[in-house]
């Protein structure tokens, strides 16, 4: 999901949470917000605009900003980070060729599937992760590991 639709489904959903006292809210961003160095080498012409990886930490900030928020309310908002996930998208986005470069830069040295996303989300939502909030949580089998 994108900024804009991650704050407007916020919006949407937020005050049905207040008015119960109770919520999860679980954003989806993306590895590429931790990845700082996707500027081509070579002379300076201008700062870039923004790409995806900016976008993707937004979502990011938008998590601890609503987090912040709503907490009061007893409703915790949470972001999952995944790394290059092996879907039908990647396949057509990401050059085949590519593939085995971006495993090799994990800890793991194994492709992500979309399965190893779906326990956090589940987790995000369980009562186990109540006193969790603004929390980013990385699945990329060990390639960003932010502090």
């Amino acid at each position: 999901m994108n900024l804009h639709g991650a704050w407007l489904m916020a919006r949407a959903c937020a005050p049905q949470m207040v008015e119960q006292r109770r919520g999860r809210i679980i954003n989806q961003s993306s590895g590429a917000a931790y990845l700082y160095n996707m500027v081509p080498p070579g002379d300076f012409h201008e700062v870039s605009g923004f790409t995806y990886s900016q976008t993707k930490w937004g979502v990011i900030g938008l998590t601890k900003f609503l987090a912040a928020q709503l907490g009061q309310y007893n409703i915790t908002v949470n972001c999952i980070a995944p790394g290059v996930t092996m879907t039908e998208a990647t396949k057509r986005i990401v050059p085949e060729e590519f593939l085995p470069f971006v495993i090799m830069m994990t800890a793991m040295k194994k492709e992500l599937q979309p399965e190893d996303i779906t326990g956090s989300a589940v987790f995000f939502a369980s009562d186990d992760a109540r006193m969790i909030t603004g929390q980013v949580l990385c699945v990329d089998g060990g390639m960003a590991m932010p502090g």
